[in-house]
């Protein structure tokens, strides 16, 4: 039989040995955290955790969210279809998790990337369009009394008007945002987007039409020739309303002053309660067809040149003014709606007017046949 010593150790050697074991473990932790941290920094790379909009378009700002985006440098950039790169100095906005960039002229839909210090993110894919989104209204066939025997002598006779086309009308009047994104000029930093374009004559506004059309891939309605304009009826792109579209698009059935309410508070913008200022659309009630500002906020041009009384006859089916062409530098162009400095009487569903001197607080509601 064998037998095993066993050595009990002091109270001492046991509180030693236990002291040399906490101190190992310690001092393997102190290494392991010190060694750590320079690594997670050296093999750090930018990331995108989020960004907005994900839908947007040129001249429009983005914002990325994430980390390690660094300090605007000669290394850091944006990167966009491989080759294309926006500049961390050209930035609205550029710290370490937060980016703000304008989009720019020459930016199309693609993925994106941050790089930071030759360190590239995981790309994200930015849906880009060359215009900012607007909304439209379908506006049906129809008839309606058009003018008014209780307004100015310009507004009679009052006679039927028969519409057989149905067709599409912005919803708002036409802003800076998107007047200006079309032409393909910067906005000024002084002007608010979201504001109604003014001041603008109405030689700009078909202007703009045709442009707009082109873009969106549409046929030009206007033909201009020298000092003459000429509406191409067979054309399918944005244009002007004629008055007798404008008006009824306004009514949306009422035979009222204001779009089916005497209230032009609740209506639109005008010199009792907008301060003497513009607003932006869609703040104050639509009509019934759903369109908005109709009253109000800027005078609106029409295709018509602008006559003393409407023509003879009781009842009008399709009429496109009094001709097809236009005299390209003429004043008298019509006006409707009234603005935000107009009194009651001009902001009345069956108003006209032409400017005499100036185009203070004149822009524009486009329309196209569906």
């Amino acid at each position: 039989m064998s037998y095993k010593l066993w050595i009990i150790p002091s109270r001492q050697e046991f509180l030693l040995t236990l002291w040399k074991s906490y101190f190992f473990f310690l001092l393997c932790f102190l290494i392991l955290s010190c060694s750590s941290e320079p690594a997670t920094i050296d093999n750090s790379r930018p990331s995108i955790e989020s960004f907005v909009p994900e839908n947007t378009f040129i001249g429009d700002t983005v914002t990325f969210y994430g980390a390690g985006f660094g300090l605007p440098c000669d290394s850091c950039y944006i990167s966009f279809r491989d080759s294309l790169t926006i500049k961390s100095k050209n930035c609205i906005k550029w710290n370490n998790i937060i980016i703000k960039f304008e989009v720019p002229d020459y930016a199309v839909s693609s993925t994106f990337s941050v790089h930071s210090n030759g360190k590239a993110s995981y790309p994200v894919y930015l849906k880009i369009d060359r215009l900012p989104p607007f909304e439209v209204v379908s506006v049906p066939s129809g008839s309606f009394s058009m003018g008014s025997n209780y307004g100015y002598a310009n507004e009679r006779p009052v006679h039927t008007v028969i519409l057989t086309n149905p067709f599409n009308i912005s919803k708002y009047e036409i802003s800076n945002r998107l007047w200006y994104s079309v032409l393909g000029i910067k906005m000024p930093d002084s002007l608010r987007g979201e504001l109604p374009i003014k001041n603008i004559d109405w030689q700009q506004a078909i202007n703009f039409c045709n442009t707009l059309s082109q873009i969106q891939g549409y046929s030009k309605c206007y033909i201009i020739t020298g000092g003459s304009v000429i509406w191409d009826t067979t054309a399918n792109g944005w244009r002007l309303p004629n008055e007798a579209e404008w008006e009824y698009a306004c009514r949306a059935g009422s035979t009222s002053d204001f779009s089916g309410s005497s209230n032009l508070d609740a209506l639109g913008w005008y010199d009792s309660n907008s301060g003497m200022t513009l607003h932006p659309g869609g703040a104050k009630q639509a009509n019934a067809f759903g369109i908005y500002d109709m009253h109000g906020n800027v005078w609106e041009w029409c295709w018509d040149a602008y006559s003393d009384s409407y023509l003879s006859g009781n009842i009008k089916t399709n009429p496109l003014g009094r001709d097809s062409i236009r005299t390209l530098f003429s004043n008298k162009h019509v006006l409707r709606g009234g603005s935000a400095v107009s009194g009651t009487a001009y902001c009345r569903s069956s108003n006209r007017t032409y400017p005499e001197n100036n185009y203070l607080f004149c822009g524009l509601r486009i329309v196209r046949f569906k």
